[in-house]
């Protein structure tokens, strides 16, 4: 699976990316309350992305039809063109 590099809005506390699986491509959200909850709301930009750069595999395993196990179920997937 190819995914982009991590991408910020909201001032650095939204994280995404884009993953494709065979010919389809997906938008993958990890929203500011998510990483609020998770790395802290004082976490800065690069702490919210290392975060997600050590857990990407299991962010995306829902991605190849596997169990989306808390904290990752929180992540918005959506399909893109």
């Amino acid at each position: 699976m190819k995914t982009s590099p991590l991408c910020s809005r909201d001032d650095g506390r939204e994280i995404f990316f884009t993953a494709r699986l065979e010919q389809t491509k997906y938008r993958v959200t990890l929203s500011r309350e998510m990483l609020d909850d998770i790395c802290g709301d004082d976490a800065t930009e690069k702490d919210r992305k290392a975060w997600v750069t050590t857990h990407k595999p299991e962010i995306t395993a829902s991605l190849n039809g596997l169990t989306r196990l808390a904290p990752y179920d929180r992540a918005s997937i959506e399909e893109t063109n």
